[in-house]
Order: structure tokens, then sequence, then C-alpha cells
């Protein structure tokens, strides 16, 4: 399912209906699961047409980890 969506989120964002920020869950090769953050913006060349894809992936899984461990202290 992960990448189905940030295949859509992408789309939409080369399409000009949405900035590309997206989180995922993904499996790694060790088979732990992480969250990381997707972020970027297509550049045009001069002719309008799709040059590159400028954008940084980030692990946000503690962030993750602490909002649940918050949740969870919440529901106590």
């Amino acid at each position: 399912m992960g990448r189905q969506l940030l295949v859509a989120r992408m789309e939409e964002h080369l399409a000009g209906l949405a900035l590309f920020d997206q989180e995922l869950r993904l499996c790694r090769k060790d088979g732990s699961y992480r969250w990381f953050r997707f972020r970027g913006q297509a550049v045009s060349d001069e002719r309008g047409g799709l040059a590159r894809m400028a954008g940084s992936l980030s692990d946000v899984d503690e962030r993750h980890r602490t909002q649940e461990e918050l949740r969870k202290r919440a529901l106590q």
C-alpha cells in the first residue's frame, strides 16, 4: 500500500494539484519498519517540461514513536 500511495501523491504533485510531502511506514531490508517523510518539488525546464525532482527523505520514526507513546499515556 505504501508504494501505491507514494506514486499517487507524486502524480498529484506532477499534475500541479498538490505539494509533495508524504509520510510512510516502510519495511527496511532487515525486516524492521520505520517511518519516513518524503518531500519534493518538481523543477521545470525552459519549455515547461519536467526537468528533475528536487527533494529530501527524512527518517521520522522517533517522532512517530514519541507521538504513539503520548497517545497511549493519554488513554490511561
